[in-house]
């Protein structure tokens, strides 16, 4: 790689590595609260069985 290519290869970093960053960090908090939900749900249809089956 010469010193010319240099600023090319800035600039695809800086046009698909930083969003590739910024949503790879973002699906993965976003992963954790959809856990969240998800067991959240599931304690809710264990609880309205058992109020439907006494």
């Amino acid at each position: 790689m010469d010193i010319n290519s240099i600023p090319a290869f800035a600039q695809i970093i800086a046009n698909y590595g930083f969003p590739a960053l910024i949503t790879f960090y973002l699906l993965v908090r976003l992963e954790k609260r959809l856990e969240n939900i998800n067991n959240a749900t599931e304690e809710l249809v264990k609880t309205i069985k058992e109020l439907k089956n006494p």
